[in-house]
């Protein structure tokens, strides 16, 4: 892995592993804490993106994605539970190098939330490889 700053002073890593995760903390009032997660997966197939902590929900306050396939169609959904839970936005279609994203939001808003105890999932169909990213917290 490793770490380096582009010219904007923005931290880049990078890894061979298929998946980086990053912590920071962000401090959006004087009593307000929250630890923000980054991770950033190559994903082939439908998996658990972010596992679940028990009694809090995964809130996500950002995330990315972008088919790395040459030629091929993916699709893909983020899911609470399992890829067969209930979908928590819209089924996007990625043609070859296409991609998507929704702008953050600061802490406490969120974009979408699992259920209490539930994983984050990435249901996935076709045949290429999705880079996704995705930035969140945990809380009750």
């Amino acid at each position: 892995m490793s770490f380096e700053f582009d010219t904007d002073g923005r931290l880049l890593v990078r890894s061979s592993q298929g998946q980086v995760s990053i912590e920071g903390t962000v401090t959006t009032s004087p009593t307000l804490n929250k630890t923000i997660k980054r991770n950033v997966s190559a994903v082939a197939a439908t998996r658990t993106l972010v596992n679940a902590v028990a009694g809090k929900r995964i809130r996500v306050t950002a995330w990315e994605a972008q088919n790395t396939a040459n030629a091929d169609l993916v699709t893909f959904q983020w899911r609470g539970a399992s890829a067969n839970g209930p979908p928590l936005g819209i089924l996007w279609s990625l043609a070859s190098r296409e991609g998507a994203m929704a702008s953050p939001v600061a802490p406490p808003a969120f974009l979408f939330e699992t259920s209490a105890s539930a994983d984050l999932v990435v249901a996935m169909a076709g045949s290429g490889v999705v880079n996704v990213a995705v930035s969140y917290f945990d809380d009750d």
